[in-house]
């Protein structure tokens, strides 16, 4: 799996909500990508903060 969430993510949710396979879950503070995850990048666009990597 390419993509992961790095420490600038400020934890709004948004990345949660615009995963169209529901890929993305919460992990205690922090969001992680699951393998679910097809990488079609929306997360990426949505992400206020630029938190989400490949």
């Amino acid at each position: 799996m390419a993509l992961s969430i790095n420490d600038e993510c400020i934890g709004c949710g948004t990345c949660v909500e615009t995963c169209p396979v529901g890929a993305i879950v919460e992990s205690g503070d922090v969001y992680i990508i699951n393998d679910d995850c097809t990488e079609c990048y929306a997360c990426v666009d949505s992400c206020p903060v630029h938190a989400i990597i490949d």
